[in-house]
């Protein structure tokens, strides 16, 4: 009879230890998803189609235009730019976003650069601080895009 209670006791035991265990919480406060806003620089383009892997995400965006913000998902995903008219792809790049981050992409250079490849159109894409800045100061994100 003993045996018996030790054994109920070790087994009670092992369920408490289990259920303790088991109860992982995770009631932590989670972040928001990456956003991130695409901006055509691009003076001789035709309106070009922004893409994070195949998802389309900016549509149509004529020189000096820009999207709103979208969200996507953490990782490494690629981005990439279409001329909207023939849907020929112009560029892209493999980028990772983190979460609670904002990014740009905005391309620059040109769509139709001749012999000159090094004025090709270009994508670049970029993390900056999203928290407002202190008192009577502003942030200006600037891109020197001449190429």
């Amino acid at each position: 009879m003993r045996t018996g209670f030790a054994c109920l006791l070790a087994t009670a035991a092992l369920v408490l230890a289990a259920l303790l265990v088991g109860c992982g919480g995770g009631g932590g406060p989670t972040l928001p998803d990456p956003i991130i806003r695409f901006v055509n620089s691009s003076p001789d383009s035709n309106p070009l189609d922004y893409f994070i892997d195949t998802d389309k995400k900016a549509a149509a965006l004529t020189y000096l235009t820009d999207s709103a913000e979208v969200t996507t998902k953490k990782g490494d995903k690629d981005i990439s730019v279409q001329d909207s008219t023939n849907q020929a792809e112009l560029d892209a790049v493999a980028f990772t976003f983190a979460q609670d981050n904002k990014y740009l992409a905005i391309t620059v250079g040109l769509e139709n650069y001749g012999a000159e490849t090094l004025k090709r159109l270009r994508l670049l894409a970029f993390q900056y601080d999203k928290n407002p800045p202190n008192g009577s100061r502003a942030r200006l994100l600037i891109v020197h895009g001449f190429m």
